[in-house]
Parts: structure tokens; C-alpha cells; sequence
């Protein structure tokens, strides 16, 4: 890319933290494309052979992404510039970017939601914790890499007490990083026992990430509900108030339930010796996955 005369930079190189040790961790996991300030798209997708193909087998995941144009375009081209300022000391003017068209392309309403993380308790946190709360009648949740912390596992399972129908779907067999995966199952009994709908998906890797309420509002973006995503990671999100497209998603979860196995909370009681100390072990490092 850089003998095509493509900009290629990295977002807080490792030698460049080591004096202050306490942004190494600190990542973008933003998905965001600008194009000519007029369509912009943002999602989980990646740029990788993974995404090549439509979750036929196990060697295509399973992803969804957004393609905005617009006004909503802006709030994605600020997060690029957000990331992209941060490692420029050239004189990088922001002002000089395009225009975003403020008139409306549809007629859904969104908005985009980015998370620094810088805090420990970031905006995409407050919107995940929002959305728990304010459901009514139904969530559904797909996520890449569950990992709660306890204020939104609780919520969750309050959700569930005043008579929420939830469910949760999780990368099963094909997950791609199982000791993630086994500190987000430490965390499945309590939810089972709550009445947690808990599924796996059998085809291939789910790397979606995507939360509908209620049938009328529902998030996609780059932020798993996980600790990563929610202290430590710059996200973005786009929240979108629109039954017919949060309809479209509902739907397509639709199809992936029925490709995934539903957990029994009886005989998730019964795992045996060594899963429970696996998830013991990860435990320990969970706040960082």
C-alpha cells in the first residue's frame, strides 16, 4: 500500500507508549470506511479472507455491517479523524476534510456513538447499560466476544425479572479465540439460572455485533460486550431508531437462531472439573479481554 502512495500509519505505536505505559493498551477496533464524505459503512467486518464470503461454512464468518449516507456520515468520518489526528504531527487540519451533506438520504434516524475508553467507563458501556434498561418486551444481543462486567451482567439479569424475553448468541465451536470464549462462559450459570436464552452458532465464526429492543432500536458497530470493548478499546457504534431496518435485523437473527444450539442451564450445571477451572483461570484476566 505505501509504494501505491496509500497513507499508512499505526494507531499508537508501541514504541511511542512506552512513556506513557498506560495507552498501550488502549486500541482502535473501529471498522470505518469514508467514501468521497458521501456513503460511509461501519460494522464488524474487517478487511481479511474471513469476510469474503456469507457464513456458508465454517471458513466464512458470520458478520453484519451498515452501509450510511449523509448525515449519519459525519459522526463515522469524525471517528476516522478522531483516530487519525491522534497519530499525526504534520499539521493534520480536521477542518480541511469534505463536508458531510446534512440532508437526509432515508428516513431513519441514527445515531453514531463513539467510545474512547480512556475513562474506564465509555459512552458505548452507557449505551449497552441504556439499552438493557430501558427494554420492555424484548432484547436480542449477537456479539463476537462476551465478557460483562458486573453492572451489565446484572442488568441482564434484571432485564429478565421483570419479564423481558432475552437471548444471547455467541460464536460456538468455531470460535476463534476459545480462551475469550471461556472467560465469557464463566459468567453463563448465573445467567441460565436467570433465564438467559444462551446460543451457539454452528456454522462458522459469529462475529456480529448487533443488540435489537424491543423491536424499534437496535445497534451495530465494532463493540463487543465485552470489557475490551467497553473500557480499553476506541469503538463506534451506530444506534438506529427505525422498526422497519431493526425488523431486517430481527429477521436475520431469526436465521442464525435457527442455526445455533440452545444451552440447557441443567446440563451447563453438570460441566465438568476442568471447564470450571478453566474459567476460574480466566477469570483473572478477564477485565482485559
Amino acid at each position: 500500500m505505501s509504494a501505491a502512495r496509500c497513507d499508512v500509519r499505526w494507531f499508537r505505536p508501541i514504541e511511542d507508549s512506552i512513556p506513557k505505559i498506560g495507552d498501550i493498551d488502549h486500541r482502535t477496533h473501529r471498522k470505518i470506511l469514508v467514501c468521497d464524505a458521501e456513503i460511509a459503512f461501519t460494522g464488524g467486518v474487517g478487511v481479511s479472507h474471513e469476510w469474503d464470503g456469507n457464513a456458508r461454512d465454517e471458513t466464512e464468518w458470520r458478520d453484519t455491517h451498515l452501509a450510511i449516507r449523509n448525515p449519519a456520515v459525519a459522526g463515522l468520518l469524525a471517528g476516522f479523524i478522531d483516530n487519525w489526528a491522534d497519530q499525526n504531527d504534520d499539521g493534520f487540519d480536521p477542518r480541511a476534510e469534505p463536508v458531510v451533506d446534512p440532508m437526509p438520504a432515508g428516513s431513519s434516524t441514527c445515531s453514531v456513538i463513539r467510545g474512547s475508553a480512556e475513562t474506564g467507563a465509555s459512552e458505548l458501556w452507557r449505551l449497552l447499560l441504556g439499552l438493557i434498561s430501558c427494554a420492555e418486551h424484548r432484547i436480542r444481543i449477537a456479539t463476537a466476544y462476551f465478557n460483562t462486567d458486573d453492572s451489565l451482567c446484572t442488568a441482564l439479569r434484571g432485564a429478565v425479572e421483570r419479564g423481558v424475553d432475552e437471548s444471547i448468541l455467541l460464536p460456538g465451536e468455531h470460535a476463534d479465540k476459545r480462551f475469550v470464549q471461556i472467560a465469557g462462559e464463566s459468567s453463563y450459570a448465573s445467567l441460565l439460572e436467570a433465564g438467559v436464552d444462551i446460543r451457539t452458532y454452528d456454522v462458522s465464526m459469529m462475529h456480529a455485533k448487533v443488540i435489537t429492543v424491543d423491536g424499534v432500536v437496535a445497534t451495530v458497530g465494532s463493540a463487543n460486550m465485552n470489557q475490551r470493548s467497553t473500557r480499553f478499546d476506541e469503538e463506534t457504534n451506530v444506534v438506529i431508531f427505525d422498526a422497519d431496518v431493526v425488523g431486517v435485523l430481527d429477521r436475520h437473527l431469526d436465521d442464525d437462531h435457527r442455526r445455533s444450539t440452545l444451552l440447557d442451564p441443567a446440563d451447563w450445571a453438570e460441566r465438568g472439573l476442568v471447564q470450571r477451572a478453566a474459567e476460574k483461570a480466566a477469570d483473572v484476566v478477564s477485565l482485559w479481554l
